[in-house]
């Protein structure tokens, strides 16, 4: 299974992080000794699925930053993230997407290509059109400790999200609207579920 993917880096840096990093975006903030871009970057390189690969984020600064590569595109990230998602798409039609694209932003520099295989051979499992990640509570403690992350608690347990998303493209661009609506309640994950309606906020 080869699959496409988009990266999703035109966020701004928050007044926090300006304060730790002179960078305006994210994706450029330097972790160690490389930008952060870059270590999501290597990740999708060097995975057995991943085929090309569309950045939406700051195009100069990216394109001055990667080394050219014939699966690598950079596209101007949009105003919001929805809209760099849009202009992701858009990039990937031009050179022939896949059927399933992965979705991932660019703040997360501890991430492999070990974890992007395993998650895609996990969604090989199931055929649908939605698949995104589940972490235990315990176990993000366990690997990462102090870390700040939101949690909802479920009848199986309390759990994190993983930060990655494999979508059928089919479905992207009329699940857009919707989409807008889950990014704005990210970190509030009841208001997300009363989106889909009361018997869902029950369970």
């Amino acid at each position: 299974m080869q699959l496409d993917a988009i990266v999703l880096a035109g966020g701004e840096s928050s007044l926090a992080l300006k304060k730790m990093s002179p960078q305006n975006n994210e994706a450029l903030i330097v972790i160690g000794q490389y930008p952060m871009i870059l270590y999501v970057y290597q990740a999708l390189i060097h995975s057995a699925y991943v085929r090309n690969i569309v950045i939406c984020g700051p195009l100069e600064a990216l394109s001055n930053l990667l080394e050219k590569n014939e699966r690598l595109y950079i596209v101007e990230a949009g105003n919001t993230t929805i809209a760099s998602l849009s202009n992701g798409l858009e990039g990937l039609e031009q050179i022939g997407t896949t059927e399933k694209i992965l979705v991932l932003p660019t703040d997360i520099p501890f991430i492999t290509a070990e974890a992007i295989d395993d998650f895609i051979t996990r969604c090989q499992e199931t055929n649908a059109d939605f698949y995104y990640p589940l972490i235990r509570k315990e176990l993000n403690d366990e690997k990462y400790p102090g870390v700040k992350r939101t949690y909802v608690k479920l009848k199986e347990g309390v759990f994190t999200g993983g930060n990655l998303m494999l979508v059928n493209k089919q479905v992207i661009k009329p699940a857009l609207s919707k989409a807008k609506e889950i990014i704005e309640r990210r970190k509030n994950p009841l208001a997300i579920v009363r989106l889909f309606g009361f018997p869902v906020f029950i369970r």
